[in-house]
């Protein structure tokens, strides 16, 4: 009697070139298949695979930087009270200290700054998305995203709660993509996570939790 598995197994691949979702998919699909074509020595055989995700690691040599965040939105838009002098042989304020007092642009008030570093305490994630009764959910195997949203997060800070810097809703396709080359520039270090149903992909760490 013959029994059918499904067994989760994670696979790390090599880009030689920058590449897309798609071509990416496409690439990861035909090297497993391959695979699969091979004859088995082991009595097992594998009959189907299907792409859900694709993990990758980005190699960047770049050293990370630090943000500082408002601890209350998350928000970049903060500043701080400081006391700074003339010089004029250079032509510029010189900072001599930096105050207590920080105020958070979004927030409109005094706040407390976090500061988060971009390679660890930083996340991009972006989603294909289906409308539901309920609204929307998060597209599940291989369904065709109706729209896209992205959003740049922390990871959980003091006392367990996620901030979220930036949020993108109700994107099309070339306007996610465009969002997530943008979000790159801004944050090359960060990990970036999506998850788009049919191409899965255009990323470097992990799929969302």
């Amino acid at each position: 009697m013959k029994t059918n598995i499904i067994a989760h197994v994670a696979l790390t691949f090599e880009f030689s070139a920058p590449s897309g979702p798609a071509d990416q998919r496409s690439m990861v699909e035909d090297d497993i298949g391959r695979l699969t074509d091979a004859d088995s020595t082991s009595g097992v055989a594998c009959t189907d695979f299907s792409v859900t995700s694709i993990e990758t690691a980005t190699q960047n040599s770049a050293v990370s930087r630090t943000h500082v965040i408002c601890a209350t939105c998350g928000s970049e838009n903060v500043r701080a009270d400081a006391y700074a002098s003339w010089d004029a042989d250079t032509g510029e304020w010189v900072l001599h200290s930096i105050y207590d007092e920080k105020f958070c642009e979004v927030c409109e008030t005094s706040t407390s700054l976090l500061e988060v570093d971009e390679a660890t305490g930083l996340e991009v994630q972006a989603f294909g998305m289906i409308y539901c009764d309920d609204g929307a959910r998060l597209v599940q195997g291989r369904e065709q995203p109706e729209f896209y949203d992205l959003i740049v997060k922390t990871m959980a800070v003091a006392g367990g709660e996620i901030l979220t810097l930036h949020e993108f809703d109700d994107m099309n396709r070339l306007e996610v993509e465009k969002c997530l080359a943008d979000m790159a520039m801004l944050y090359p270090s960060a990990p970036v996570s999506c998850f788009f149903g049919d191409l899965v992909g255009s990323g470097r760490t992990n799929l969302p939790s």
